[in-house]
């Protein structure tokens, strides 16, 4: 695991709440961002003692039938294979267990936002850490980002960690009206 960050906490357990962190829920779905957030959640407990909680939801889409003529379609599409959502978890939990750290992990189904915060209110959760959504505009704008949907309605506090930028990639700029 890079260590691209340094966390600066006092000398006294972390307190949520009036409550010491015993549970991290940390959202995986395999991109870099997700695995930075595992990365910042692994410090956080390693210096706590607390469990790291991994989940991966696999997102499920309904698909209309377009005529009434036709066979029913199931009512729900799978996005990705349970193995995709497995291996996710497995490599998590294992790079959590190298570092002598407690881990459990939940392969859950369904609108990812909503299965976090369900999660998290059901186990427990002392606090989510995840990663930023890299959506575009129009996509945060028609689909919506999960981890602002996640940061409004969990039980719990949750730590958006964004990746820096590294300083000498140069930024991606959007297209501009002057030519």
């Amino acid at each position: 695991m890079s260590k691209e960050f340094e966390i600066r906490i006092y000398d006294h357990p972390l307190m949520v709440q009036d409550k010491v962190i015993e549970k991290i829920l940390v959202p995986v779905d395999g991109s870099a961002n997700s695995n930075y957030a595992l990365d910042f959640a692994v410090d956080i407990a390693k210096r706590y003692s607390a469990e790291i909680c991994l989940i991966h939801v696999m997102s499920v889409m309904p698909i209309p039938s377009l005529s009434p003529w036709e066979r029913p379609l199931p009512a729900l599409c799978m996005v990705e294979s349970e193995d995709e959502g497995e291996e996710i978890l497995i490599s998590g939990s294992e790079e959590v267990g190298k570092l002598g750290l407690k881990s459990t992990r939940w392969l859950e189904y369904g609108r990812p936002a909503s299965r976090i915060i369900q999660t998290a209110k059901e186990e427990a959760i002392d606090l989510i850490v995840m990663g930023c959504d890299n959506r575009g505009f129009i996509a945060r704008l028609f689909f919506g980002s999960v981890s602002d949907e996640v940061s409004h309605n969990a039980p719990c506090p949750v730590l958006i960690v964004k990746k820096v930028q590294d300083e000498n990639k140069p930024k991606k700029r959007g297209a501009t009206h002057e030519n």
